[in-house]
Protein backbone atom coordinates (compact mmCIF):
# COMPACT_ATOMS: atom_id res chain seq x y z
CA UNK A 1 0.00 0.00 0.00
CA UNK A 2 2.74 2.57 0.80
CA UNK A 3 4.87 1.81 -2.34
CA UNK A 4 1.49 2.16 -4.53
CA UNK A 5 1.12 5.45 -2.63
CA UNK A 6 4.19 6.71 -3.22
CA UNK A 7 4.09 5.79 -6.82
CA UNK A 8 0.58 7.85 -6.86
CA UNK A 9 2.64 11.09 -5.60
CA UNK A 10 5.29 10.63 -7.80
CA UNK A 11 2.74 10.46 -11.07
CA UNK A 12 1.52 13.84 -9.69
CA UNK A 13 2.88 17.37 -10.72
CA UNK A 14 5.29 18.89 -7.66
CA UNK A 15 2.65 21.21 -7.22
CA UNK A 16 -0.42 19.41 -6.61
CA UNK A 17 -1.18 18.76 -2.83
CA UNK A 18 -2.26 15.13 -2.35
CA UNK A 19 -4.99 14.05 1.06
CA UNK A 20 -5.55 10.42 1.60
CA UNK A 21 -8.82 10.24 2.68
CA UNK A 22 -11.12 7.53 4.54
CA UNK A 23 -13.36 5.44 1.83
CA UNK A 24 -16.41 7.00 3.70
CA UNK A 25 -15.45 10.53 2.75
CA UNK A 26 -17.24 12.02 0.23
CA UNK A 27 -16.34 13.68 -3.63
CA UNK A 28 -13.63 10.90 -3.99
CA UNK A 29 -11.38 12.01 -6.70
CA UNK A 30 -9.53 8.71 -6.85
CA UNK A 31 -10.40 5.23 -5.47
CA UNK A 32 -7.66 2.52 -5.29
CA UNK A 33 -9.32 -0.61 -4.40
CA UNK A 34 -8.14 -4.18 -4.21
CA UNK A 35 -9.88 -6.37 -7.13
CA UNK A 36 -10.43 -8.40 -4.50
CA UNK A 37 -13.21 -6.03 -3.10
CA UNK A 38 -14.44 -4.43 -5.85
CA UNK A 39 -17.75 -6.25 -6.74
CA UNK A 40 -18.45 -6.10 -3.18
CA UNK A 41 -22.14 -3.84 -2.62
CA UNK A 42 -20.24 -1.11 -0.40
CA UNK A 43 -17.61 -0.07 -2.97
CA UNK A 44 -20.08 -0.31 -5.97
CA UNK A 45 -22.08 1.93 -4.24
CA UNK A 46 -19.74 4.44 -3.18
CA UNK A 47 -18.15 4.33 -6.75
CA UNK A 48 -21.61 4.70 -8.15
CA UNK A 49 -22.03 7.76 -5.48
CA UNK A 50 -19.00 9.26 -4.23
CA UNK A 51 -15.67 8.86 -6.69
CA UNK A 52 -14.45 10.81 -9.90
CA UNK A 53 -12.29 7.92 -10.82
CA UNK A 54 -11.47 4.43 -9.57
CA UNK A 55 -8.40 2.22 -10.43
CA UNK A 56 -8.55 -1.88 -9.72
CA UNK A 57 -5.43 -3.26 -8.32
CA UNK A 58 -4.31 -6.72 -9.22
CA UNK A 59 -1.03 -7.90 -8.59
CA UNK A 60 0.56 -9.25 -11.64
CA UNK A 61 4.47 -9.51 -12.11
CA UNK A 62 4.63 -9.69 -16.08
CA UNK A 63 2.18 -6.47 -16.50
CA UNK A 64 3.71 -4.74 -13.29
CA UNK A 65 3.26 -1.08 -13.51
CA UNK A 66 0.88 -1.36 -16.75
CA UNK A 67 -3.05 -0.03 -16.94
CA UNK A 68 -5.57 -2.03 -18.86
CA UNK A 69 -9.02 -0.82 -19.04
CA UNK A 70 -9.57 -0.25 -15.06
CA UNK A 71 -6.89 -2.69 -13.82
CA UNK A 72 -3.41 -0.95 -12.27
CA UNK A 73 -1.16 -4.03 -11.97
CA UNK A 74 1.42 -4.45 -9.15
CA UNK A 75 3.97 -4.01 -7.75
CA UNK A 76 5.99 -1.94 -9.80
CA UNK A 77 9.03 1.06 -9.58
CA UNK A 78 8.10 3.29 -12.55
CA UNK A 79 5.49 5.59 -12.05
CA UNK A 80 5.58 7.14 -16.36
CA UNK A 81 1.93 5.02 -17.09
CA UNK A 82 0.70 5.82 -14.14
CA UNK A 83 1.08 9.63 -14.72
CA UNK A 84 -0.26 9.11 -18.23
CA UNK A 85 -3.21 8.01 -17.05
CA UNK A 86 -3.78 10.63 -14.48
CA UNK A 87 -2.97 13.66 -16.97
CA UNK A 88 -5.54 12.30 -19.35
CA UNK A 89 -8.59 12.02 -16.39
CA UNK A 90 -7.63 15.26 -13.74
CA UNK A 91 -5.39 17.83 -15.53
CA UNK A 92 -4.04 19.67 -18.24
CA UNK A 93 -0.36 19.60 -17.79
CA UNK A 94 0.65 22.99 -19.74
CA UNK A 95 0.20 25.16 -16.83
CA UNK A 96 2.15 22.88 -14.58
CA UNK A 97 4.76 21.55 -16.74
CA UNK A 98 6.52 23.24 -19.85
CA UNK A 99 8.01 20.97 -21.20
CA UNK A 100 6.89 19.16 -23.60
CA UNK A 101 6.97 15.83 -21.61
CA UNK A 102 6.16 15.09 -18.12
CA UNK A 103 7.94 13.70 -15.84
CA UNK A 104 6.94 11.77 -13.01
CA UNK A 105 10.25 11.03 -11.30
CA UNK A 106 11.56 13.44 -8.98
CA UNK A 107 12.51 16.97 -10.98
CA UNK A 108 15.40 18.32 -10.17
CA UNK A 109 15.62 22.12 -10.20
CA UNK A 110 18.73 23.77 -12.79
CA UNK A 111 20.43 25.00 -9.75
CA UNK A 112 20.60 21.10 -7.80
CA UNK A 113 18.86 22.37 -4.90
CA UNK A 114 17.14 19.15 -4.29
CA UNK A 115 19.72 17.41 -4.32
CA UNK A 116 22.21 20.44 -2.43
CA UNK A 117 19.16 19.79 0.68
CA UNK A 118 18.78 16.26 0.52
CA UNK A 119 22.90 15.50 1.04
CA UNK A 120 23.00 18.38 3.91
CA UNK A 121 19.99 16.44 5.85
CA UNK A 122 21.77 13.05 5.06
CA UNK A 123 24.69 14.49 6.41
CA UNK A 124 23.17 15.32 9.97
CA UNK A 125 21.22 12.02 9.91
CA UNK A 126 24.29 9.88 9.98
CA UNK A 127 26.23 12.14 12.08
CA UNK A 128 25.44 9.79 15.67
CA UNK A 129 26.51 12.56 18.06
CA UNK A 130 23.77 14.33 17.12
CA UNK A 131 21.44 12.61 18.43
CA UNK A 132 17.05 13.07 17.68
CA UNK A 133 16.32 14.98 14.63
CA UNK A 134 13.01 15.01 13.60
CA UNK A 135 12.80 14.92 9.38
CA UNK A 136 10.39 17.95 8.01
CA UNK A 137 8.89 18.80 4.82
CA UNK A 138 6.38 21.78 3.99
CA UNK A 139 3.44 19.21 6.16
CA UNK A 140 5.53 19.33 9.02
CA UNK A 141 7.77 16.49 10.74
CA UNK A 142 7.09 13.25 8.67
CA UNK A 143 9.75 10.78 10.83
CA UNK A 144 12.08 10.94 13.83
CA UNK A 145 15.30 9.68 13.66
CA UNK A 146 17.78 8.49 16.39
CA UNK A 147 21.06 9.01 14.66
CA UNK A 148 22.72 6.71 17.63
CA UNK A 149 21.26 3.39 16.58
CA UNK A 150 19.83 4.85 13.17
CA UNK A 151 16.44 3.98 13.56
CA UNK A 152 13.64 5.64 12.62
CA UNK A 153 9.63 6.41 13.34
CA UNK A 154 7.74 7.26 10.46
CA UNK A 155 4.80 10.03 11.00
CA UNK A 156 1.67 7.39 10.07
CA UNK A 157 -0.28 10.69 8.76
CA UNK A 158 2.72 12.29 6.95
CA UNK A 159 5.01 9.54 6.30
CA UNK A 160 5.73 9.14 2.02
CA UNK A 161 8.95 11.06 2.70
CA UNK A 162 9.46 13.58 -0.83
CA UNK A 163 12.90 14.33 -1.05
CA UNK A 164 12.61 17.98 -2.44
CA UNK A 165 14.34 21.69 -1.70
CA UNK A 166 11.54 21.94 0.98
CA UNK A 167 13.02 19.11 2.93
CA UNK A 168 14.57 20.10 6.40
CA UNK A 169 15.96 18.72 9.66
CA UNK A 170 15.82 19.96 13.47
CA UNK A 171 16.74 18.29 16.58
CA UNK A 172 14.04 17.15 18.91
CA UNK A 173 13.41 17.62 22.21
CA UNK A 174 13.44 14.23 25.35
CA UNK A 175 9.19 15.79 25.34
CA UNK A 176 8.79 15.63 21.80
CA UNK A 177 11.04 12.37 21.55
CA UNK A 178 8.52 10.48 23.97
CA UNK A 179 5.53 11.30 22.25
CA UNK A 180 6.31 10.52 18.89
CA UNK A 181 7.65 7.33 19.53
CA UNK A 182 4.85 6.46 21.92
CA UNK A 183 2.71 3.68 19.84
CA UNK A 184 5.26 3.70 16.87
CA UNK A 185 7.35 1.38 15.10
CA UNK A 186 10.81 1.67 15.24
CA UNK A 187 12.42 0.67 11.51
CA UNK A 188 16.10 0.55 9.94
CA UNK A 189 17.09 3.94 9.11
CA UNK A 190 18.49 2.67 5.66
CA UNK A 191 16.16 0.05 4.62
CA UNK A 192 13.44 2.74 5.23
CA UNK A 193 15.40 5.53 2.97
CA UNK A 194 16.93 2.85 0.50
CA UNK A 195 13.63 2.60 -1.83
CA UNK A 196 12.82 6.02 -1.87
CA UNK A 197 16.02 7.73 -2.57
CA UNK A 198 16.72 5.23 -5.74
CA UNK A 199 13.45 5.98 -6.96
CA UNK A 200 14.12 9.75 -6.54
CA UNK A 201 16.69 9.52 -9.00
CA UNK A 202 19.44 11.45 -7.63
CA UNK A 203 23.00 11.74 -9.30
CA UNK A 204 25.89 12.72 -7.27
CA UNK A 205 27.72 13.58 -10.21
CA UNK A 206 28.49 9.80 -10.27
CA UNK A 207 30.54 9.06 -13.27
CA UNK A 208 31.32 6.11 -15.63
CA UNK A 209 34.79 5.80 -14.18
CA UNK A 210 34.18 6.08 -11.01
CA UNK A 211 34.38 3.20 -8.80
CA UNK A 212 32.57 2.09 -5.73
CA UNK A 213 32.90 -0.41 -3.22
CA UNK A 214 29.80 -1.69 -1.57
CA UNK A 215 30.46 -2.66 1.99
CA UNK A 216 26.58 -2.61 3.64
CA UNK A 217 23.82 -4.52 1.13
CA UNK A 218 20.35 -2.64 1.05
CA UNK A 219 17.54 -4.28 1.33
CA UNK A 220 15.71 -5.63 -2.03
CA UNK A 221 12.02 -5.27 -1.96
CA UNK A 222 10.16 -7.89 -5.14
CA UNK A 223 10.34 -5.24 -8.07
CA UNK A 224 11.17 -5.79 -11.36
CA UNK A 225 14.15 -4.33 -11.15
CA UNK A 226 15.13 -6.61 -8.08
CA UNK A 227 17.40 -9.07 -9.84
CA UNK A 228 19.73 -6.64 -11.66
CA UNK A 229 20.17 -4.64 -8.10
CA UNK A 230 21.15 -8.18 -6.66
CA UNK A 231 23.28 -8.28 -9.58
CA UNK A 232 25.03 -5.21 -8.78
CA UNK A 233 25.36 -5.57 -5.18
CA UNK A 234 27.53 -8.96 -5.65
CA UNK A 235 29.81 -6.99 -8.57
CA UNK A 236 30.18 -3.64 -6.64
CA UNK A 237 30.61 -5.84 -2.97
CA UNK A 238 33.75 -6.63 -4.73
CA UNK A 239 34.82 -3.17 -5.39
CA UNK A 240 34.17 -2.08 -9.23
CA UNK A 241 34.21 0.35 -12.04
CA UNK A 242 30.91 2.11 -12.84
CA UNK A 243 31.42 0.76 -16.92
CA UNK A 244 32.37 -2.46 -15.91
CA UNK A 245 29.41 -3.35 -14.21
CA UNK A 246 26.96 -1.91 -16.65
CA UNK A 247 29.05 -3.28 -19.44
CA UNK A 248 28.80 -6.74 -18.11
CA UNK A 249 25.41 -6.71 -17.07
CA UNK A 250 24.01 -4.96 -19.58
CA UNK A 251 22.50 -2.14 -17.66
CA UNK A 252 21.14 1.22 -18.46
CA UNK A 253 23.73 4.55 -17.44
CA UNK A 254 20.41 5.21 -15.29
CA UNK A 255 19.97 2.53 -13.48
CA UNK A 256 23.78 1.79 -12.02
CA UNK A 257 24.06 5.68 -11.28
CA UNK A 258 20.33 5.82 -9.14
CA UNK A 259 21.93 2.72 -7.66
CA UNK A 260 25.51 4.35 -6.68
CA UNK A 261 24.28 7.63 -5.74
CA UNK A 262 21.67 6.22 -3.59
CA UNK A 263 24.28 4.11 -1.57
CA UNK A 264 26.60 6.56 -0.95
CA UNK A 265 23.74 9.19 0.32
CA UNK A 266 23.02 6.66 2.92
CA UNK A 267 26.49 5.05 3.23
CA UNK A 268 26.35 2.11 2.13
CA UNK A 269 29.22 2.15 0.94
CA UNK A 270 32.40 4.43 -0.60
CA UNK A 271 34.06 5.76 -3.89
CA UNK A 272 37.50 4.02 -4.35
CA UNK A 273 40.47 4.30 -6.29
CA UNK A 274 41.12 1.73 -9.19
CA UNK A 275 44.03 0.04 -8.21
CA UNK A 276 41.73 -1.48 -5.31
CA UNK A 277 39.12 -2.95 -7.84
CA UNK A 278 38.58 -6.87 -7.13
CA UNK A 279 35.58 -6.74 -9.98
CA UNK A 280 37.48 -6.18 -13.61
CA UNK A 281 35.88 -6.87 -17.36
CA UNK A 282 38.54 -8.68 -19.24
CA UNK A 283 36.82 -8.88 -22.56
CA UNK A 284 38.58 -12.01 -24.65
CA UNK A 285 36.70 -15.31 -26.77
CA UNK A 286 36.70 -17.51 -23.44
CA UNK A 287 35.45 -16.25 -20.21
CA UNK A 288 38.07 -15.65 -17.57
CA UNK A 289 38.31 -17.25 -14.08
CA UNK A 290 37.04 -14.35 -12.64
CA UNK A 291 34.14 -14.32 -15.07
CA UNK A 292 33.41 -18.01 -14.36
CA UNK A 293 33.57 -17.40 -10.36
CA UNK A 294 30.88 -14.50 -10.52
CA UNK A 295 28.64 -16.51 -12.69
CA UNK A 296 28.69 -18.80 -10.14
CA UNK A 297 27.69 -16.67 -7.42
CA UNK A 298 25.29 -15.26 -9.30
CA UNK A 299 24.32 -18.94 -9.55
CA UNK A 300 23.79 -19.72 -6.14
CA UNK A 301 22.18 -16.50 -5.21
CA UNK A 302 19.53 -17.25 -7.55
CA UNK A 303 19.12 -20.65 -6.28
CA UNK A 304 19.48 -19.12 -2.41
CA UNK A 305 16.62 -16.28 -3.27
CA UNK A 306 14.50 -18.49 -5.65
CA UNK A 307 15.06 -16.30 -8.42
Amino acid sequence: MDQIKQMVILAMPQQVSIKWCNIAEKNIDLLLVNDVFFTSSNIQKIILQDVQAYLRLEKHEIYAGQITGDFLYYPFTQSAVLSDWIKNRFFDYGYLNKTKEYTPEFKKNDDGNELKTVSKVLDEVFIARNGFIQLMDTRGCFALVDTRTERIWMNEDNKLIQFTADMSQMYATGQFVNEFTQNRHAHDLRTQLWPILLNAGFNLEVSEQDCFMLNIWPQFSSSVERKNLLKMAACFAQGAKISDVKRYLNLTNDLVERFVSAALLIRLGQKIDADTVKFRLITSESETGQQLSIKGFFGKLRKKLGL
